[in-house]
């Protein structure tokens, strides 16, 4: 359960959502759900002082199949895998410079 390893993490990334009016009417009746659980990802990291860090969808376009196929990170059916591991690779090579740009000239 997230809450009791909480811990171990020092930094939580998570995408942002935001209700878009080209999609509102299609919500309607709604219960949330996406939105409700980052709340309570987001409680339980400031519960335990983990770091948060808030991406745009957009964010993780920039690591598209091609680049997680050149870093040895496309995993085959899993497109939302891949779209952690997207923001995952956009943080480490944006925001926190943990590796170099340069690996990404292939």
């Amino acid at each position: 359960m997230l809450e009791e390893r909480i811990e171990e993490f020092d930094t939580i990334i998570y995408e942002n959502y935001a209700l878009r009016k080209s999609s509102a009417k299609a919500m309607i009746g709604s219960e949330f759900e996406t939105p409700q659980v980052i709340g309570v990802i987001k409680w339980f990291a400031y519960k335990a002082g983990v770091k948060l860090v808030k991406q745009s969808p957009a964010q993780k376009k920039f690591f598209g199949d091609d680049r997680l196929k050149m870093l040895g990170f496309y995993d085959r059916g899993q497109r939302h895998s891949r779209d952690s591991v997207r923001h995952a690779l956009y943080y480490q090579f944006f925001t926190a410079n943990i590796r170099e740009v340069d690996e990404l000239n292939g």
